[in-house]
């Protein structure tokens, strides 16, 4: 599956090379995103430019801050949905487990181990991005409880 999503110039980069340049790219572009109308398309951009394929660089652009959150925000897990809404070319929306996404799972995967050595401020510029972060935070600072929280959204990826 990931072979299909590498582009000819970067066949020779692992997966994992690709992930670490995009978590990168958030932390780099954070004062950037913020002042930008285009915010994210920033990011995007950069990654775009390194993986020369649309679909990954989406990919990696919405899966790296819920990885975060899930990996920062422990104590939610298991209010976080183990899937994400998916919608088709037809408009049809389409529920996908996120451990059947294998370029999901590879950013697990590396965020696992990269976080354990990442500072605070770093982290919390990734999550500035995460929806279900953002519910979190927001709850929090609220004191209320919650039961749930629903699937993200991710478009046609």
């Amino acid at each position: 599956m990931l072979k299909n999503l590498f582009g000819k110039r970067n066949k020779d980069y692992k997966i994992e090379e690709l992930i670490n340049f995009s978590i990168d790219a958030y932390i780099e572009m954070f004062d950037d995103m913020l002042k930008s109308e285009e915010e994210t398309d920033l990011v995007y951009n950069l990654i775009l430019k390194k993986v020369n394929n649309e679909l990954l660089a989406c990919q990696l652009l919405i899966f790296i801050p819920i990885a975060f959150t899930r990996e920062f925000c422990i104590e939610y897990k298991d209010k976080l949905a183990d899937n994400y809404i998916r919608t088709l070319e037809n408009g049809i929306s389409k529920s996908v487990k996120f451990e059947e996404n294998s370029v999901y799972m590879s950013i697990l995967n590396v965020v696992k181990k990269r976080i354990k050595t990442m500072n605070t401020d770093d982290i919390y510029k990734i999550l500035e991005w995460s929806s279900e972060f953002r519910i979190i935070d927001y709850v929090e600072q609220q004191g209320v409880k919650i039961n749930s929280i629903s699937p993200p959204t991710t478009g046609n990826i």
